[in-house]
């Protein structure tokens, strides 16, 4: 039986399998790409404009403020407000973003409001910032951890 076995055919059969294992596995790296490629303008649509949302500038609502680039429409992420981390005894805590969130001047009728998303605290438009308008939070409304304002300190801003 083993005579009439034509091992040439075999070889063929192992070739056309590698064949179809590398076919297989460029399409799962084409796939993979236009993946990723999905996903960044996913991002860039929810996120807007590539370039930053904000400046800092001079407030006149107290130091120095964070103001829009441009035009921001409502639900959009602004900037990271802060980080949120855990101390050795469990307890939580804030990390400013010392390039955008330590600069948010504090208002009562702010046109922010925050969103967690895992373990950061985004700063979304509450509703059009435009372009110039200070950036402002309400610190009444964000976690315990973080510092409030003294009483009535820029409740009518």
């Amino acid at each position: 039986m083993i005579k009439n076995w034509n091992w040439s055919k075999i070889n063929q059969v192992q070739k056309t399998g590698l064949n179809i294992y590398y076919l297989i596995t460029f399409i799962l790296m084409i796939i993979s790409v236009v993946g990723i490629i999905i996903k960044y303008k996913k991002q860039k649509e929810h996120y807007g404009n590539p370039t930053p949302n904000f400046y800092i500038g001079n407030s006149s609502i107290e130091g120095m403020g964070v103001f829009a680039a441009y035009d921001i429409p409502s639900n959009r992420k602004i900037g990271i407000g802060f980080y949120e981390r855990l101390s050795s005894d469990g307890k939580k805590f804030g990390i400013v973003d010392q390039n955008f969130g330590a600069y948010i001047n504090h208002c009562k009728n702010s046109n922010t409001y925050l969103k967690k998303e895992l373990d950061i605290w985004w700063v979304m438009s509450a509703r059009n910032i435009f372009k110039g308008e200070e950036v402002t939070a309400d610190y009444w409304k964000t976690p315990d951890y973080i510092e409030k304002p003294k009483a009535a300190f820029n409740e009518l801003c």
